[in-house]
């Protein structure tokens, strides 16, 4: 912002011209994060087992979020695990007139959640960014443990390194969204609760951002994978340094997944 004051005096003409620069306050927003490791060259190691045409994963170990978690076996690292303070608590945020989406627009989108191919695309979005399938997915954080409630966006930040450089995200639930994504969608999509379906709306949104959808539809995997690399940094096609997946891994799973879905005795799997 540029302020000009000019100062005028009697008598002999003086005229000071004065100009105050102000240097607005640059922020660093939460990068996208993977589960810390240092192998990243380690394939197939959590390759979804699909037996008697039912998907099974292990679920991910539970810890209370308040914990300090040790994950170094040579060089003893904690996590820091804290709620975030609400930096945006006095801002407004910006709403279009109307936030809930019309008829015809919920009639695309839930035809778009029931397509075997957009299906298993989320689910290879979930197998990469928390290493499950299943429903406890939904309550993951990001490095460690899991969230209870799914009234809105946990908002807990957690730390860890992650290829020599400590990594602090606020990252949940099966699809890892950030809680500055929920803040921007939440009141575009009219989502009332971070639940189940509130994520893989929002998870949606963002494959739709990144003009993703019809590339799934039309089975260009690859093309669609790296569209939506700036949005999970375990996918490729970024520059995260996080470890991502390979897209030999993610199409391999993602062609199982879409290959069980499109399967006649597909059987919904069991919750855990």
């Amino acid at each position: 912002m540029l302020k000009n004051k000019i100062i005028i005096c009697a008598g002999i003409a003086v005229c000071a011209l004065l100009v105050n620069l102000g240097n607005p306050l640059t922020t660093k927003s939460d990068t996208k994060t993977t589960k810390p490791t240092n192998d990243s060259s380690t394939k197939h190691r959590n390759f979804i087992q699909i037996q008697n045409n039912q998907i099974y994963k292990p679920p991910i170990q539970e810890i209370q979020p308040q914990d300090t978690i040790k994950i170094n076996k040579d060089k003893t690292q904690e996590i820091e695990t804290n709620i975030a303070p609400d930096d945006n608590s006095d801002k407004e945020i910006s709403v279009p007139d109307s936030t809930e989406p019309t008829e015809s627009e919920s009639d695309t989108k839930n035809q778009e959640t029931e397509s075997p191919k957009i299906r298993a695309f989320l689910d290879t979005i979930a197998w990469a960014e928390v290493d499950d399938i299943d429903a406890i997915g939904y309550q993951a954080l990001v490095f460690n443990g899991k969230f209870t409630s799914f009234a809105t966006h946990p908002k807990i930040k957690q730390c860890a390194p992650i290829n020599d450089r400590t990594t602090c995200s606020t990252a949940a639930g099966r699809y890892q969204v950030m809680d500055y994504e929920w803040d921007r969608l939440a009141p575009i999509l009219g989502l009332k609760d971070f639940s189940p379906q509130s994520q893989d709306a929002i998870a949606l949104e963002l494959i739709r951002e990144k003009g993703a959808i019809e590339d799934i539809e039309n089975d260009q995997f690859e093309e669609a994978a790296c569209k939506v690399g700036t949005v999970w940094a375990s996918f490729p096609c970024n520059n995260y340094n996080q470890n991502a997946k390979s897209m030999e891994e993610l199409k391999e799973v993602y062609e199982q997944l879409k290959e069980n879905y499109e399967s006649p005795n597909y059987q919904q799997p069991p919750s855990s």
